[in-house]
């Protein structure tokens, strides 16, 4: 009697599988690339929405945006004319300094390819365009169909110190005119005969 038993197998397991495998190699690569598209998306998220918290101290008292800390010499000097006089420019620049370095080497599949940030006394509006490199056509459609993906934040500033004091200023500015005191005075006299 021979040692093995006579077993057959099919070759219609072999054929299924070759045709099977394929697909399911390629839901694996799919959720893995997925997983790295959802890392680099809520890093870049995170980051914008840091800066954007940062930024609005930055604008409003001149906190330092890597440190945090307050620069009170900076605050303090700052004149009355500080929405008109200030230099904006360099700001945006080093918010969008701040983004690249915070986005350095912590993105898998995706390279920041452009950052926007307009920056006012009163808004902060920041923008990141992110391009994903795919190895596969097809997984670049199965993920929004292109290969950018846009990251938008705004915020509006509101400083309530800063309007006290230039209504401070101003209020006592007119108060030292004599012209307007007259002024006043008349309107005052006009208002109090129409009553």
């Amino acid at each position: 009697m021979s040692k093995y038993k006579n077993t057959s197998v099919k070759g219609s397991y072999t054929i299924e599988a070759s045709l099977i495998f394929p697909l399911v190699l390629y839901i694996i690569i799919s959720l893995i690339y997925l997983g790295f598209y959802l890392h680099d998306i809520g890093k870049v998220q995170a980051i914008v929405d840091e800066c954007q918290f940062r930024s609005k101290g930055y604008i409003a008292k001149e906190v330092d945006l890597n440190t945090g800390s307050i620069s009170y010499s900076n605050y303090m000097g700052r004149s009355i004319f500080y929405p008109i006089d200030n230099n904006f420019k360099s700001k945006e620049g080093q918010i969008k300094n701040y983004i690249n370095t915070k986005s350095k080497d912590k993105l898998f599949i995706s390279s920041i390819s452009n950052i926007e940030a307009k920056v006012s006394p009163y808004s902060i509006k920041l923008k990141v365009v992110l391009n994903f490199k795919f190895p596969f056509k097809s997984l670049e459609t199965f993920f929004r169909g292109s290969e950018k993906s846009i990251i938008e934040s705004r915020e509006k500033l509101h400083n309530p110190t800063d309007f006290l004091r230039g209504f401070q200023v101003s209020y006592d500015l007119i108060e030292k005119v004599d012209v307007i005191n007259k002024v006043t005075s008349k309107l005052n006299e006009i208002v109090g005969a129409l009553k």
